[in-house]
């Protein structure tokens, strides 16, 4: 088996999963409590509640995504329409399959509670959506009306996002005249949109460490004798004294962090020191870039 189908399988077994949890997200604790912590999904709950259930969810999500997808095909070119097409028909049927299921056999919904509903269906809704971006798709959704939207408006895509989204759940909202449901689908969306990002970007327990200085022999022998890391050496001038000095910029692992600081400030106590977090660090002693390909 070649390295390319190798990578493709895990790619699509990679959608699959997720669009399978982006879809249980909806059938455990979204839609029996009527959350919908983006703007296609609300309107395909509005629709299914107008239709007295006749059109389910997820299909009412397919085809609110038909005409959106109609716009977007010169823009955004035939294999992106068509494998959003795709995976937006496969995950309107998981949809709709688990929710016929949880209703069948759940007498009654998961959680009647909103905040955990609310709460655990961000994150689920967020895992799968973020699985499913990460391998570089999409079902469709917000997200694709608000790339026509930008694409033909030029507003900014970000923007767009947020407006569609608060829009359709004011509208969800206000149909259901409850004031509740707009806060607890606002909870939902920034869970997921937190979630959506871990997944894409790793959830990094690394640091970067940026110091100022006049010591670097000292600093740098300690360090690489001490922790066994290396760093950049960067020219820099002070702004408010004008003296020449050097900063040096490093990723250390969280275990090592105090001890790098003891080090540092032991060789020079008059360094300045800035210490931030990091997504996500490729490279030698950290993680290997081929392991990162999808």
């Amino acid at each position: 088996m070649t390295h390319t189908l190798k990578r493709e399988i895990k790619r699509y077994a990679g959608i699959g999963a997720g669009v399978i949890i982006e879809s249980l997200s909806y059938a455990l604790f979204l839609v029996p409590n009527r959350i919908a912590p983006g703007g296609m999904t609300a309107v395909a709950i509005i629709v299914n509640s107008v239709t007295n259930g006749f059109l389910p969810v997820g299909f009412s999500y397919f085809i609110l995504n038909l005409p959106w997808l109609g716009l977007a095909w010169k823009k955004m070119g035939h294999k992106y329409i068509i494998r959003t097409l795709i995976i937006s028909f496969i995950s309107f049927v998981f949809t709709d399959i688990f929710i016929f299921f949880v209703g069948k056999y759940l007498t009654r919904p998961l959680t009647k509670e909103m905040l955990l509903a609310a709460v655990f269906g961000g994150i689920l809704n967020g895992l799968g959506i973020g699985l499913t971006f990460k391998n570089r798709a999409s079902a469709g959704g917000t997200d694709l009306i608000s790339q026509v939207i930008h694409y033909y408006t030029g507003f900014p895509f970000g923007q767009t996002v947020l407006i569609v989204d608060s829009a359709v759940i004011v509208g969800l909202a206000f149909y259901f005249q409850d004031a509740w449901l707009f806060i607890y689908a606002m909870i939902a969306l920034i869970i997921s949109s937190f979630v959506i990002d871990a997944v894409q970007e790793g959830i990094s327990f690394t640091k970067c460490m940026s110091v100022i200085t006049t010591e670097v022999e000292k600093i740098r022998e300690n360090l690489v004798l001490h922790l066994g890391r290396g760093f950049t050496i960067i020219d820099v001038r002070g702004g408010y004294t004008g003296d020449d000095k050097k900063m040096l910029v490093m990723a250390v692992h969280r275990s090592q962090l105090a001890q790098a600081k003891k080090i540092i400030l032991e060789a020079d106590p008059k360094s300045f020191v800035m210490v931030g977090p990091l997504n996500e660090v490729l490279g030698e002693g950290f993680k290997n870039p081929k392991m990162e390909e999808w």
